[in-house]
């Protein structure tokens, strides 16, 4: 509302359009309200408008806001359907973002969201996520580092579970490869 009254808006959604600025909130607020896969189609005005609210809310506070709400939307994602990889815990998001169907450039708000997805989930380099390439991977799979380490995955999952470095703590045998 500021922008459009000629004042100065939050710094992050001051780089972009408003149309840019506007479609972050109501995607990372539907994907919020109504989960990860939410049918968007069929959404009502006010269902947007509400989306948008909860958007704002995050967007306005620049990348940290939008890690914040992204780690809401992958969590609840994940308790729903386990873990799917970056598609799967986006959902809705991943879709718009990577597909790219409507041609519209998204603005910054995929850079952001890429690189939380390097930050948060097993990237491997040389992907192209959302327009931009990555170079490094930051997050492994037991199945990637024990490639890249020439571990086997059972001695280096139990590494990982022994030392707590393995979130789940789930041991692996023989049968679970």
């Amino acid at each position: 509302m500021d922008r459009l009254s000629g004042m100065e808006g939050p710094d992050w959604m001051g780089g972009q359009r408003i149309d840019q600025a506007a479609r972050a909130c109501e995607m990372l607020g539907v994907c919020r309200i109504r989960g990860a896969h939410a049918d968007i189609d069929d959404l009502t005005m006010q269902q947007w408008d509400e989306a948008g609210v909860v958007g704002m809310d995050a967007v306005s506070q620049g990348p940290e806001g939008i890690y914040r709400i992204l780690e809401d939307i992958v969590r609840e994602t994940t308790i729903e359907k386990r873990w799917g990889g970056a598609p799967s815990a986006l959902g809705r998001i991943y879709d718009w973002l990577q597909l790219k169907k409507s041609k519209q450039d998204p603005g910054p708000i995929q850079d952001v969201v890429r690189n939380f997805v390097v930050d948060h989930m097993p990237i491997e380099p040389g992907t192209v996520l959302f327009g931009g390439t990555v170079l490094k991977r930051k997050r492994h799979t037991v199945a990637t580092l024990s490639k890249v380490s020439r571990l086997h995955q059972i001695t280096l999952n139990r590494a990982l579970v022994i030392t707590g470095l393995l979130a789940d703590g789930k041991v692996f045998r023989r049968k679970d490869l």
